[in-house]
């Protein structure tokens, strides 16, 4: 057995907690920094708080989920999973929610405002972020799970942990009756994520060109893959 197996035998993926905000906003920070740090021109650490403010103000609601990764009492890598409201009905009407992701939806919207009045950056660059947030939003169709965001800290790349964080994400689909398959969106140049996701079931649907994208992230090309439709 390789050290790299046996350090990702030792890793356990459990759901998201208040506690582990801190070292999950530096996780996305991480993940996206490449492309968020042209357009804002902040260190990683500056990302990070940014998106620790996000996740204080987005609490998990009846169409999202997010689980971490953890060795020992490090967090690792993070998840987050997303579908469509038809998806959560049953639960929303047992638990006595009418209209809790719209309301969901329109909070997470103005916490994200807030946070950029108040996130210590120049209000270009907090425009210019929060385009970049609504770039890269995807508003799932029905039966779809959605796999907003995962991220593996660096040190721990190449040990298995983003395939643990994907087996996770399909044995929750699986458990859920109206979801019926996974997707995602990654970028076109990068070969390494398509062939990890290519060698977990995904394969590509749709190629999407954008050139919105390509002046905000410098990448014009996405694939959107799926697994198990």
């Amino acid at each position: 057995m390789t050290a790299n197996a046996s350090a990702a035998m030792k890793v356990t993926v459990t759901d998201m907690r208040p506690e582990y905000n801190h070292e999950v906003g530096r996780l996305i920070a991480y993940g996206f920094q490449g492309k968020f740090r042209s357009l804002t021109k902040n260190r990683p650490d500056d990302l990070a708080v940014v998106f620790r403010q996000l996740l204080e103000q987005s609490a998990e609601g009846t169409c999202t989920k997010r689980v971490v990764a953890l060795l020992g009492e490090e967090v690792v890598g993070t998840m987050s999973m997303k579908w469509h409201k038809d998806a959560a009905g049953g639960k929303a009407r047992e638990a006595g929610v009418t209209e809790g992701t719209a309301r969901e939806a329109d909070m997470t919207a103005a916490g994200l405002v807030k946070l950029l009045e108040t996130g210590g950056m120049r209000l270009s660059r907090r425009l210019l972020l929060l385009g970049a947030l609504c770039c890269l939003n995807h508003n799932p169709v029905r039966g779809e799970c959605y796999i907003a965001d995962l991220a593996v800290h660096p040190r721990y790349q190449g040990m298995g942990i983003g395939g643990l964080l994907l087996h996770r994400a399909a044995q929750y689909m699986q458990g859920q009756p109206r979801l019926e398959y996974l997707s995602l969106h990654v970028s076109g140049r990068n070969t390494s994520a398509k062939g990890m996701y290519g060698r977990r079931g995904f394969r590509t649907q749709s190629e999407e060109h954008s050139l919105i994208s390509k002046l905000l992230f410098g990448e014009e090309s996405w694939e959107y893959m799926i697994c198990g439709q």
